[in-house]
């Protein structure tokens, strides 16, 4: 759920001590093998959950290869099974789900700036909405800097096998991208910064599913085994794919490990010709790089003689191979293989470093008190600890002290934060979107899954004369009852954050209504300014507060604000800070079990909507679904909510109810509605009104929704500017209580709708009919009936997206469809 002033965004690019650590002996053993190989991989898809699990669990495991999974787009235009986040919000959570991951099945994380703007039907409307080049630009700069052996791309690039838009259009970048990643003539800005590079070949994924049949013609195709068992890891490959795949929880892509044989198959796409193997020919071992032979043959030593019992007795092995790497003048796989050697030196020593801050949330300036600790837990010579410092602070403390083994050392120290530092955003967040891609100005960014640690300390270990770096962020450490140590990263945020308690505000009259702002101190202000910024025509009483903001503390600030009469929309910030300074900037949070926490400082505009809208709804029974706003819409509109669960439909919990609204995908997700069916035919018949969100067509806890059949289909409109035609007009629900016309369809967002009914019994009415440009239309967006007193209505029109974004012509629908028969 989102949360404003609870929870904080987890960075992750670097090892550190917020993963769970790897660092048993088979886990250093199996790190030590992969230490051998100098081979990298590409796998390119569209969307987080896209991927396939099962081959980069192959690789990077079995053929020990570093394998990164580019997703072009976060994710944004999803839908959500776990909460209402959506847009970009929807991406921060995705984009998290893809690293939990990649932390099971090894592989690494790499994103373009393409935004996912929602379900597209041609690659041809997604590059153009893309800006083609530009994302080829971001997928040639992935390519040049992670330098792959092979790309595989999850979908295929020929437009007769088109699926979703984005899906196509990753292919068809990532073949573009392989054929001219090598040109120095190609994006030359990038040179400098990256060189060109040439991929050996370029493969499709396909598989039975691309052919509609398992018995599918395999001529041409490369046949790769995939479903070994790896006893380092305790685990057969499928199993760790199912358990990577089953991080994806928003999507609900749960799925059940697979033993045994598993074949996966790849079709040559560009490169170089190849026979069985998709390696074929291609040198992944240290015989690539000048002088490599002898590492090689170091770190065979280093595994001929690996203790599991005492990993410790590897590290004098490893420090000479970190030496040797050290000259190394591939700069890519020195650095690579750097990173890979310090880290199995810090596992085999039994390292254990942080930095801890009393606090989670900073203001820049203020003084940061932070207590340093650091353990040796194994082996017979001693590391020094030379000096703890930030570069990003400026700070550095000298301290030249040997550790007594398993016995921590702490330092203290209160260090002044700078005066410039950044806020906490995702980087590609920083920006205002442009359209269809995050505004990302720092080249260097693009690619990254995450910003860098907020507040990074380098701890600088010293041992027989050889030097390397810790790198910790510095986080809040306290006790849960029930979770135990909950560990969070310290976040950097302004003296003063604001938030409306709503996400949009509808005023359905020229009648004023009270606004609350929610306003938190995170450093204490005398004279703390609270303010709207409103446009001419609305009023605000109080104009603004002013008073003390006191460190720590929530305060809820009440406006009453009257709109103009004239229909209309307006965005608002508020302005907090103090007499001299206005900020005018919030914080977003969001915290769900299986990923870390989340937040974002960013701008809090939201929009007034002052539209004539009547609503005869005064009682509404909600039954959740999948996750949604729909209830507050509900409240903006004027209706009073009452959430439902099983027990209500028995025990007289529908009394004077005037209808229920059934949230999105509540028969995908609420195994006990078939109970109740009896129930919700009654309470209709009795002159009810009840409204059911869409649902997808698989999936289903029962096929009888409505009074009468109807067939759930994939059938959707995407363009959310699609011209809609009114079939019925004289429908009651059309005319009363608002009367609903063509103009009541402009200013959505993202689309029409979704799972439409493609199949209905005729004694459903369809109201509209819409269509994507240059196809049919569609007429099953919303199916009513009169059933008994009361009315019926299965609607696949986005409500979800359409009333929290504060569309007009979508309340005042909606509020007709909750009115039925209520009277105008």
């Amino acid at each position: 759920m989102i949360n404003f002033f609870r929870g904080i965004l987890i960075l992750l690019l670097f090892p550190s001590i917020l993963i769970a650590q790897k660092n048993s002996s088979a886990d250093i053993l199996h790190r030590i093998e992969k230490l051998k190989v100098l081979g990298s991989v590409l796998y390119i898809a569209a969307h987080p959950d896209d991927e396939n699990t099962g081959m980069i669990t192959y690789f990077s495991n079995e053929r020990k290869m570093k394998t990164t999974y580019l997703s072009l787009t976060r994710g944004d235009g999803g839908q959500n099974l776990i909460g209402p986040e959506k847009y970009q919000w929807m991406g921060l959570i995705r984009t998290q789900e893809l690293l939990e991951a990649r932390k099971i099945d090894g592989g690494e994380q790499a994103f373009s700036r393409a935004y996912d703007f929602g379900y597209s039907k041609t690659p041809e409307e997604t590059l153009k909405i893309w800006n083609e080049d530009s994302i080829l630009a971001d997928v040639v700069w992935v390519i040049r800097k992670l330098r792959p052996d092979i790309i595989i791309t999850r979908f295929s690039p020929d437009l007769g096998r088109r699926t979703h838009g984005h899906h196509t259009s990753s292919a068809i970048l990532g073949l573009k991208g392989f054929e001219i990643a090598g040109d120095k003539n190609s994006f030359p800005d990038q040179l400098g910064l990256a060189e060109p590079w040439q991929p050996e070949r370029i493969f499709f994924n396909t598989s039975w599913w691309f052919y509609g049949s398992r018995d599918f013609d395999k001529t041409g195709l490369l046949q790769i085994e995939t479903g070994q068992y790896n006893p380092l890891m305790g685990m057969s490959y499928g199993e760790v794919a199912a358990k990577s795949r089953s991080m994806h929880k928003s999507q609900g892509f749960g799925v059940i490990g697979e033993r045994g044989s598993d074949l996966e198959y790849l079709k040559p796409l560009g490169g170089s010709e190849v026979s069985k193997d998709p390696l074929e020919g291609i040198d992944i071992t240290w015989s690539r790089v000048n002088g490599g032979e002898k590492i090689q043959a170091r770190i065979d030593q280093v595994l001929e003689r690996f203790n599991s019992r005492h990993p410790e007795e590897s590290v004098a092995g490893l420090l000479e191979v970190r030496s040797m790497i050290q000259n190394v003048e591939d700069e890519f796989w020195r650095n690579q293989k750097l990173k890979e050697v310090e880290a199995l030196i810090n596992d085999c020593l039994g390292i254990f470093a942080e930095s801890l801050c009393s606090k989670v949330e900073l203001v820049p300036g203020e003084k940061m008190p932070t207590r340093f600790t650091l353990i040796q837990r194994l082996g017979d010579q001693l590391i020094k600890i030379k000096k703890i410092q930030s570069k990003k602070l400026g700070y550095e403390k000298t301290i030249d002290q040997d550790l007594t083994l398993n016995q921590i050392s702490e330092w203290t120290d209160t260090i002044d934060l700078p005066e410039d530092l950044d806020f906490t955003v995702p980087y590609w967040l920083a920006k205002p979107l442009a359209k269809g891609r995050f505004n990302v100005e720092n080249k260097a960014l693009i690619g990254l899954p995450e910003n860098d640690f907020e507040v990074p300390f380098e701890f600088t270990l010293e041992l027989d004369g050889s030097e390397w770096e810790l790198r910790v962020p510095t986080i809040n450490k306290t006790r849960d009852r029930v979770k135990g140590e909950v560990r969070k990263e310290v976040v950097i945020v302004p003296a003063v954050v604001a938030r409306f308690a709503d996400k949009n505000v509808l005023f359905p009259s020229s009648e004023g209504k009270k606004v609350q702002v929610i306003v938190k101190s995170y450093k204490s202000q005398e004279n703390g300014l609270v303010k709207l910024d409103l446009p001419n025509g609305w009023k605000s009483d109080p104009k603004s507060y002013s008073g003390l903001l006191v460190e720590g503390e929530e305060k809820r600030i009440e406006f009453f604000i009257t709109p103009p009469k004239k229909a209309g929309r307006a965005k608002v910030d508020i302005l907090s800070g103090n007499e001299e300074q206005t900020l005018g900037l919030g914080q977003i949070q969001i915290e769900h079990e299986h990923i870390k926490p989340l937040t974002a400082v960013v701008p809090n505009s939201i929009d007034f909507i002052r539209e004539d809208i009547r609503n005869s709804a005064k009682i509404v029974g909600y039954v959740d679904g999948a996750g949604d706003e729909i209830p507050q819409a509900l409240a903006q509109l004027g209706s009073s909510v009452k959430y439902l669960d099983e027990e209500d439909f028995f025990n007289g919990g529908l009394r004077d109810l005037d209808a229920i609204v059934f949230g999105v995908r509540a028969y995908n997700t609420t195994d006990w509605l078939p109970n109740v069916r009896e129930k919700i035919m009654e309470f209709v018949e009795g002159g009810g009104n009840v409204v059911v969100q869409y649902n997808v067509s698989y999936g289903l806890v029962t096929e009888d929704i409505g009074p009468y059949p109807l067939k759930i289909s994939r059938d959707r409109v995407t363009d959310e500017d699609s011209k809609v035609e009114i079939i019925d007009p004289d429908n009651p629900i059309l005319l009363g209580p608002n009367r609903i016309t063509g103009l009541d369809f402009e200013g959505w967002v993202q689309e029409r709708g979704l799972y439409f009914p493609n199949e209905w019994d005729g004694r459903y009415s369809p109201l509209i009919s819409c269509s994507d440009p240059g196809e049919e239309e569609l007429k099953g967006a919303i199916l009513t009936t009169k059933y008994g007193k009361g009315s019926f209505t299965y609607t696949g029109i986005s409500w979800f997206r359409q009333l929290p974004a504060g569309v007009g012509g979508a309340y005042k629908l909606f509020a007709n469809l909750i009115s039925a028969d209520k009277g105008t």
